[in-house]
């Protein structure tokens, strides 16, 4: 489990994942920082964020 600063320590050194993260609605920037998911990868990112983004229709 991961805490905001981690998330945000991983966007800062993952430019790919930043760019992603960024052009995000906030709500789902918002759940992702809430959920405290430990992000490893852009791919990861990409799955969490379409998860959320399917559960909100």
């Amino acid at each position: 489990m991961a805490d905001r600063s981690s998330i945000d320590e991983r966007l800062l050194h993952d430019p790919a994942m930043r760019a992603y993260f960024n052009a995000l609605p906030a709500y789902v920037k918002e759940n992702i920082y809430m959920s405290a998911t430990n992000l490893e990868s852009v791919e990861q990112l990409k799955a969490i964020a379409a998860g959320l983004m399917e559960q909100r229709g």
